[in-house]
């Protein structure tokens, strides 16, 4: 579910559990877990907590590429 630009105004706007939980479920299914780096198409690709890839860059002449996943 794509969330939805609204207008917050101090001490008048109702913030409902429903937007709440809307909010909280774009977050954390757009979190990147973890990407991935394929040297047969040479596509480095990201994959969000619900499990869905997307391209964010091809390599079209890099001849050798490594990732290294950093943890905090």
């Amino acid at each position: 579910m794509a969330l939805t630009k609204r207008t917050y105004t101090d001490g008048q706007t109702i913030i409902t559990a429903a937007n709440l939980n809307s909010i909280q479920d774009e977050i954390i299914n757009n979190t990147v877990s973890n990407l991935t780096y394929t040297a047969s198409s040479r596509v480095l690709a990201k994959r969000n907590n619900a499990g869905t890839s997307t391209n964010i860059v091809t390599f079209n002449n890099i001849i050798d590429l490594s990732v290294t996943e950093v943890t905090s």
